[in-house]
């Protein structure tokens, strides 16, 4: 990748994410306001991530089918910008589901798509670093869409918040489109289209399931993706109405973590690309489940903040290490579609761990949800340890 790239690349990441991680925040503080359950809370990261699951892979896949990397991403990206006011016309919590599910539907286009072009620039010396400035800028776009939601929340009225991640949203578009790649002239025919959408459940994979241990990452990816979304999906909450704190301090509290990322997504790109993808990802799979721990035994904004930051730290890991693992084993036509695999496993677990971040709380309480979802991660941990083998050997 060379300078303008990555310059163009950081904005239109940092602005997509800014918009989708403070709606969702905002939705579980609005859901609570208009008398939501657990369960209907919990729905908010199923719906987000339902998404993701079922078209990550299949705009991945339309993207190195058709060479139309460009075109698909602002299309896409404009449909689900327009979308966004409509979450401030209704109080019908069913509705607001179905309108995120939409959003993400077409959102989910951008993550496979932008590792794909980063993936394909990159030699596999330099594929860790250079996506390391696509993790970082998405990591400060979660960070201040996370942060800012709390800030947000005591300015403006529901409405008038989906109005300003409108805006955001354009901003994103706009960048996005000064992105330089090279379209190719494929076009979109009903035939490539069927094949796109055969790819939602990965199939004929042969050997790439696999390689290196693929598989039994994939596993960990999806019981650390799984944990941490239950938790995610009733934190904001836990932390305004059991332990009270203010809708600022919980801004910050889930920002954090991300905003720790800016930094250690390109310390740990480059550890990968020195180091070793293993070594890497399995120490952030182990700092990662001591995360629902230091939550629920925290009642204090500090001790919040401290869990946010183990957890912004050991994300960066697992990142960092599984993505450039990924590449690594991806012959370079079939990039776009392995990452997007990547996402569908991560989509299974965010439908999976709304629900069950949901269903926990609703039956036995906050507490016990977080140290369920701390086993799952650690189970994780072990699969990830004992059942991959390295890309690289130093």
């Amino acid at each position: 990748m060379d300078l303008r790239e990555k310059i163009s690349l950081a904005p239109a990441s940092t602005l997509r994410f800014f918009f989708i991680n403070g709606t969702v925040i905002i939705l579980q503080i609005y859901f609570e306001s208009l008398k939501g359950s657990s369960f209907q809370i919990g729905l908010i990261q199923s719906a987000l991530w339902g998404g993701i699951l079922v078209f990550s892979p299949f705009w991945g896949s339309l993207a190195d089918k058709t060479g139309r990397s460009k075109g698909i991403l602002l299309s896409t990206m404009v449909i689900g910008a327009l979308l966004i006011p409509l979450l401030g016309f209704t109080e019908n919590i069913w509705f607001l589901l179905i309108i995120l599910t939409l959003i993400s539907i077409f959102t989910s286009s951008f993550q496979p798509i932008i590792l794909s072009i980063t993936s394909k620039n990159s030699s596999k010396e330099k594929r860790g670093s250079n996506m390391s400035i696509y993790n970082s800028s998405r990591s400060l776009g979660i960070a201040a869409g996370r942060f800012f939601a709390g800030i947000l929340l005591s300015l403006f009225i529901f409405r008038n918040i989906f109005w300003i991640y409108f805006v955001v949203g354009l901003g994103a578009i706009f960048s996005t489109y000064l992105i330089p790649v090279k379209e190719n002239k494929g076009h979109i025919t009903l035939d490539i289209l069927k094949k796109s959408f055969k790819k939602v459940i990965p199939t004929k994979l042969g050997e790439l399931w696999h390689a290196n241990g693929h598989k039994y990452l994939l596993s960990a990816i999806f019981l650390r993706k799984a944990a941490m979304t239950g938790v995610a999906s009733m934190l904001a909450v836990f932390v305004t109405t059991v332990r009270t704190l203010s809708n600022a301090q919980m801004g910050l509290i889930v920002g954090v973590g991300p905003a720790i990322q800016v930094l250690f997504m390109v310390l740990f790109g480059k550890l990968v690309d020195g180091i070793g993808r293993k070594e890497i990802y399995t120490l952030g799979f182990l700092a990662c489940s001591t995360v629902p721990v230091i939550y629920a035994s925290s009642s204090t904004f500090y001790g919040f903040m401290i869990g946010s930051a183990v957890l912004g730290i050991s994300f960066s890991a697992i990142t960092a290490g599984t993505t450039a693992f990924i590449g690594d084993i991806a012959p370079h036509s079939r990039q776009g579609e392995l990452l997007g695999v990547r996402k569908t496993i991560q989509g299974i677990a965010g439908v999976f761990g709304g629900l069950i971040g949901g269903i926990i709380t609703s039956v036995l309480g906050f507490n016990y949800m977080f140290y369920s979802m701390s086993l799952l991660m650690i189970f994780g941990t072990l699969i990830a340890f004992f059942y991959t083998t390295k890309t690289m050997n130093y």
